[in-house]
């Protein structure tokens, strides 16, 4: 239910036309039908999640305490480089993929998006991981270490 939510107000608010998103990151030929879009989706999770977690539904109590490091700002700058690139970000990249799959660019622009996860999953896989959930290895001089909480090098390592 919550997926064809999703789907259906991406399809409704056109955000899965790559024009639209290259018209919100364009000043020249602004369009400002993303920044509405985005800005009502999180202001309708904002009061959800306000909702559950007075409701006591575990799931809406996000950890605090989020890392802001470096592979945290590559890999938002290689988001960022591709969704600007190509006009997709990956939720509406797979709307249009569902909706026209014949589209040659757009499956292209899926398996980009498939190598990508997978030729990161296999770099990060050969960080070795201890007992605590350091990390160490080769790759360790390209990204750097772990945060320092032991919930999120865990998560990292049992993840890759």
């Amino acid at each position: 239910w919550v997926g064809c939510c999703a789907g259906t107000g991406l399809s409704i608010g056109g955000m899965v036309r790559p024009s639209v998103i290259t018209g919100a990151l364009t000043p020249a030929n602004f369009d400002s039908t993303l920044w509405v879009l985005f800005v009502t989706a999180l202001s309708v999770t904002f009061v959800f999640y306000r909702i559950a977690q007075r409701s006591l539904v575990h799931e809406a109590c996000a950890a605090s305490g989020g890392v802001i490091d470096r592979k945290l700002v590559l890999g938002a700058a290689l988001f960022g480089l591709g969704w600007g690139y190509t006009g997709y970000c990956p939720g509406p990249l797979l709307s249009t993929f569902g909706a026209n799959p014949s589209d040659l660019a757009t499956l292209l622009c899926l398996l980009g998006v498939i190598n990508g996860m997978q030729a990161t999953a296999r770099v990060m896989a050969s960080f070795t991981c201890d007992e605590k959930g350091n990390t160490s290895g080769a790759p360790a001089q390209l990204l750097e270490k772990e945060s320092s909480g032991p919930h999120y090098q865990q998560f990292s390592c049992q993840l890759l």
